[in-house]
């Protein structure tokens, strides 16, 4: 099947928005057996590829579409009308089916019990980081978000993949072969004209691979701060600081309304009992928590406090109590309060400049705001919820 070039038809075939679901979940289910262990690096390149050109341009806000959680389409009255029928969740559904069948390939087994070394090193030389970080825009989709942040952080507990994604060694490989694109054969890829001027005039375009290689972390630091709304991503970016695998997410998370919606409600359980029983199967409450942590991914640390800064940033004040504007940050300082006082291995840590920069950045606005506002507003609003709900 193979050899017959299967893999590029059936992703041809996946172009057809008006299939079924059970047809995408049984051609789903053909590629991730042709794909198990990634024999062919042009295969995955074409799958890679082929995820990508699901991707909507900028001017396109996926973030407000309604997924149900039986897989049906249903959209926020106007939202598919304001984009000319470009916003659609038949299409967001089958790229996170796509990308689910990636995060699959990189076990050796069903259960997730252990990484494809092999595989997460095939997927970073085939596709490259950036690749995966293209499906954490601010603009997409928050199941998709969540889906590339799994993959990534699957692929980071490799030590040698770690490296070279802190420092941008390995990008670019998902443009390969694009030649036809680049000569005007193809006039667009991902949504974007590449083959003409405004003129209307063909134009001389090459690949510039330098710009495909950069420190991965600064990336996320610019990218996640956008998702402070889905509760997913903290349980990842936690279980990447303390270096604990993941196998699968809690149930019933919810993504909260984005801030821009006007409805701030909280969706999902977040606390620290829901964050240590996902990290190390057990509640902090229950006081038998690990205290003893051998490694770390401070980088992953300081995501969680651009996050957490953000949210600050954020109009909380106008909130109800108990939205996760203002549940969530507390959360966060939960977190890192009871690492404070259990897990003395964390000390170097704490008394790093780095992460003591990064805490103390957290109070401090965006933008210059009048002292009026600044003053007892975020400064004294973060250290008096420490007092009272950052009790162990």
């Amino acid at each position: 099947m193979r050899e017959f070039q299967l893999i590029p038809r059936l992703l041809l075939t996946l172009r057809d928005m008006s299939l079924s679901q059970p047809t995408i979940a049984a051609i789903s289910n053909v590629l991730s057996f042709l794909l198990q262990g990634f024999p062919s690096s042009y295969d995955l390149l074409r799958f890679g590829q082929f995820i990508s050109s699901t991707l909507p341009t900028f001017a396109v806000c996926e973030k407000f579409v309604v997924m149900e959680i039986n897989n049906e389409e249903k959209l926020d009255s106007g939202t598919e009308d304001d984009f000319g029928g470009l916003v659609s969740a038949n299409l967001i559904l089958l790229r996170n089916r796509l990308l689910d069948i990636l995060l699959k390939l990189l076990y050796t087994s069903k259960e997730k019990t252990a990484v494809n070394l092999q595989a997460c090193e095939e997927l970073v030389k085939t596709l490259g980081f950036d690749w995966i970080m293209m499906f954490m825009e601010e603009h997409l989709h928050s199941t998709t978000v969540t889906a590339a942040m799994r993959i990534l952080v699957v692929l980071l507990s490799n030590q040698s993949i770690l490296i070279k994604f802190k420092e941008g060694l390995s990008g670019g490989g998902w443009l390969d072969q694009t030649d036809s694109v680049l000569t005007n054969k193809i006039g667009t890829v991902l949504g974007f004209n590449v083959g003409r001027s405004a003129g209307g005039r063909s134009t001389v375009r090459e690949i510039n691979r330098d710009a495909c290689h950069f420190p991965g972390f600064p990336v996320l630091q610019s990218l996640l701060p956008k998702h402070t709304n889905v509760p997913a991503l903290y349980f990842l970016l936690m279980a990447l600081f303390l270096q604990q695998p993941v196998t699968e997410l809690p149930e019933n998370l919810q993504v909260s309304a984005p801030v821009a919606s006007g409805r701030c409600k909280q969706g999902s359980q977040f606390d620290l009992d829901s964050i240590w029983t996902f990290i190390f199967g057990v509640p902090a409450s229950c006081g038998t928590v690990t205290s003893s942590v051998h490694s770390v991914c401070t980088e992953a640390a300081f995501l969680l406090l651009g996050m957490l800064r953000s949210m600050l940033n954020s109009p909380w004040q106008s909130e109800e109590e108990g939205s996760w504007l203002r549940e969530y940050p507390v959360t966060l300082m939960q977190f890192f309060r009871y690492l404070y006082h259990n897990v003395p291995d964390l000390v170097s840590l704490w008394m790093s400049p780095e992460f003591l920069c990064a805490l103390a950045a957290t109070v401090f606005p965006f933008n210059i705001r009048p002292y009026s506002e600044m003053v007892g507003n975020s400064v004294s609003w973060i250290f008096c919820s420490f007092s009272h709900k950052c009790t162990f």
